[in-house]
């Protein structure tokens, strides 16, 4: 089974691409990999977040709190609690956080650099004028955590199906490597 699957992973990294070189065969098979290992984060995060509840009845509030100690609320309330849980479930994530619709940090991980989100371009292509978009950037270092780490984005949905919040969690690169390792030994014993 495990060599239908990495067929099946040559043949997407190929589809469309004409073959120079076994280099850039094996660097097609590894950015199939490395996608198929983020969107699978990413659909662990949402369904850890879905079957948590903990936004599907949020409403907005205003945001005053000083981010720069440990006795921010935000780092202590449910919604904390709930990204906690996250990202406990989902080995190698540094740093997870939420805003509401309209930006602004409503739970926490860690101190964030600032609270209000809705000004910078990640969020805003999450956003995607109200109807959310999952996604992951490029590896990259990140202040906040000190780290070399890939940041991924999660729209959440309230029952209605309209867009109430955006989670951005931050993914160590190693623990990414941890992630890619797992996903092919576990197709190597399929």
């Amino acid at each position: 089974m495990h060599t239908h699957i990495l067929i099946a992973l040559i043949s997407i990294a190929c589809v469309g691409c004409s073959v120079t070189s076994t280099s850039d065969t094996q660097e097609g098979i590894q950015n199939s990999v490395h996608t198929e290992v983020l969107d699978g984060i990413l659909h662990e995060i949402e369904t850890v977040v879905t079957n948590s509840n903990v936004f599907s009845n949020y409403t907005e509030v205003s945001n005053t709190t000083d981010n720069n100690t440990w006795d921010n609320p935000l780092l202590h309330n449910n919604i904390a609690a709930n990204l906690r849980q996250v990202q406990s479930e989902v080995p190698g994530i540094l740093e997870i956080f939420a805003t509401d619709g309209l930006g602004n940090n409503i739970g926490q991980t860690n101190i964030t650099t600032d609270l209000f989100q809705a000004d910078e371009q990640w969020w805003q292509d999450t956003y995607a004028n109200g109807k959310g978009k999952s996604w992951y950037g490029e590896l990259q270092f990140d202040d906040s955590v000190g780290a070399n780490c890939i940041p991924l984005y999660v729209p959440v949905y309230d029952e209605s199906g309209q867009l109430v919040v955006i989670i951005k969690a931050l993914i160590h690169a190693t623990a990414l490597e941890h992630h890619i390792w797992r996903h092919i030994h576990e197709a190597d014993t399929i």
